[in-house]
């Protein structure tokens, strides 16, 4: 859906060697954003996409800026303690503030709202989850309400999150990283990285880049020292775009399983998307 209602530019494959300063792995919102911050220091960059810039987890986002993430506080809770808790919460609060702040910067027109973001649930061993998650974030200092969705077993929602489109963001924010001399290449896939001595050596395309530091960005890092790749768990949820009425302007997550995100879009998006949107909310 978001491919089809944003336009991007085309970048180069990795046709040579190379010895560049930093390398970054994955040309989604992490990579890019990376890659802004990098972009007046006295750094060569390159940043390599083994797709296209946005085709694969950044392109496929529900697309909600956001620090209410299903029970992800009550699990960090249990399993870290509240000072790492608290170090998630911090750190997704700052992501939210310093999108906004992009924005504004860079005048980017991505559709940014602000908005109220909501979990609900209709599974009552969820309930006393979602009350912790409450009593989680209020000791944060997050002002949560709750019960607020009609129908719901239990519900709670946070004021000032926002939504946007994540495509019509990265695109801009991509191009500006190119101008300012960041090397952007897609269709360059990214096969070994290995430690000679002080650098590393990345095979890319059957050519070189040799560099001094080395970040992963890419959705699923093939990083196999620790046995990393068997730590992360890929789950699916599904989106639901619709037209909100009553001036519902909200972001809705089911924290039940399957998983169902909801968020409205504007009309004329709707309309442009309408033979790959199912079940629109209305």
């Amino acid at each position: 859906y978001w491919q089809k209602t944003a336009q991007k530019k085309n970048y180069p494959s990795v046709d040579k060697d190379m010895n560049v300063d930093i390398v970054i792995v994955g040309g989604g919102l992490t990579g890019i954003t990376l890659a802004y911050r990098l972009r007046k220091a006295m750094f060569n960059v390159v940043l390599l996409e083994k797709d296209e810039i946005g085709s694969e987890t950044s392109g496929h986002t529900t697309a909600k800026i956001t620090y209410l993430h299903d029970l992800i506080y009550t699990d960090l809770d249990e399993y870290y303690g509240n000072e790492y808790t608290r170090m998630y919460y911090e750190s997704n609060k700052e992501a939210l503030d310093e999108i906004k702040e992009i924005i504004d910067t860079e005048n980017i027109q991505c559709d940014y709202k602000e908005n109220e973001s909501i979990i609900y649930t209709n599974n009552e061993t969820n309930v006393e989850k979602m009350k912790k998650e409450k009593t989680i974030l209020e000791s944060f200092g997050v002002k949560v309400k709750e019960n607020i969705i009609d129908n719901a077993l239990y519900s709670i929602g946070i004021d000032k999150q926002a939504i946007f489109h994540p495509l019509k963001y990265l695109y801009t924010l991509t191009d500006i990283c190119s101008k300012d001399n960041i090397q952007i290449f897609e269709h360059s896939k990214v096969t070994q990285v290995k430690k000679v001595d002080d650098y590393f050596m990345i095979d890319v395309n059957q050519h070189k880049i040799q560099c001094d530091y080395v970040v992963h960005a890419s959705r699923y890092p093939f990083v196999y020292r620790g046995m990393y790749f068997m730590r992360i768990i890929q789950e699916r949820e599904y989106v639901q775009y619709g037209i909100s009425l009553n001036n519902d302007n909200r972001s809705i997550l089911c924290v039940d399983h399957p998983a169902i995100s909801q968020r409205p879009v504007e009309k004329g998006e709707i309309e442009i998307g309408k033979n790959e949107v199912k079940n629109p909310i209305q």
